[in-house]
């Protein structure tokens, strides 16, 4: 089974057509860090505050994920979409001092229509902590282009309820 597939995106491994049940994180890993399973093409992540994850791919290959504290974690976060802009966004990078902060810009989506090109607020971002050795990883990969999706409900298969498949091979029964 390759662990870096997703459970959250595709239960099943597309490579092998198994279940992927070896993605998530071990009792005490912080963070999981696996560039090399997809080294070129677009970075996105999607943040759940009620997990309190945060899962990065590229190509739609899992490349990361991570643990994250976020201070008061019964304040919702909202449900948001980001891109990364041109420019450097508000504040300093307390993850990767010294490196320039990347200007998060929402993306227009059901409900938020009245957010569109709004930047991240700056208030979100300080609630969000990452583990500092994944951030110094990851910072450096948010350029123009790079997609966050921020939300409150739960990603992981644990805490979506139980499996359930779609599509197999086997024909539906006639009665």
């Amino acid at each position: 089974m390759d662990r870096r597939q997703t459970e959250t995106l595709a239960p099943i491994d597309p490579k092998s057509g198994e279940l992927n049940e070896d993605s998530r994180l071990a009792v005490g890993e912080r963070f999981r860090w696996t560039p090399e399973a997809s080294p070129v093409g677009p970075i996105s992540a999607l943040m759940s505050r009620a997990d309190q994850r945060v899962l990065v791919f590229r190509n739609g290959i899992e490349i990361g994920r991570a643990r994250i504290v976020i201070p008061e974690p019964d304040k919702p976060l909202g449900t948001h979409a980001f891109v990364v802009k041109e420019g450097q966004g508000e504040g300093r990078n307390v993850a990767v001092p010294g490196a320039p902060v990347p200007r998060w810009a929402a993306i227009s989506m059901p409900g938020h229509f009245d957010a569109e090109g709004r930047d991240l607020p700056h208030a979100v971002t300080t609630r969000i902590k990452l583990p500092p050795e994944f951030a110094k990883a990851l910072f450096p990969l948010f350029v123009p282009g790079t997609t966050l999706l921020v939300t409150d409900a739960p990603v992981l298969e644990e805490n979506t309820g139980g499996k359930v498949q779609v599509i197999d091979s086997n024909p539906p029964a006639s009665n």
